[in-house]
């Protein structure tokens, strides 16, 4: 399944992981390792789950750590505004 946005192709996408209720200083590690170890491409957040940083800073982790194997147009990240 391709899905065209813009000028953004994303390919293949299936499943996302999603972070409601993830508990607070454990988000980033499960982010990261989601990415880097079990191929997740799709975050999904919300302001209201108050995580933002920690994903962000886990998407940022997984990158560094793939060698150059994933880069950030690889990812594809969700929010909502409420």
């Amino acid at each position: 399944m391709t899905i065209e946005i813009g000028l953004t192709i994303l390919s293949e996408l299936v499943a996302g992981l999603g972070t409601w209720r993830s508990e607070p200083g454990q988000v980033q590690n499960i982010v990261r390792e989601a990415i880097l170890n079990q191929g997740y491409r799709h975050i999904d957040g919300a302001w209201i789950y108050q995580n933002e940083n920690e994903v962000g800073n886990g998407v940022h982790e997984a990158i560094e750590q793939s060698g150059g194997k994933i880069k950030r147009d690889d990812i594809f990240v969700t929010t909502k505004l409420w």
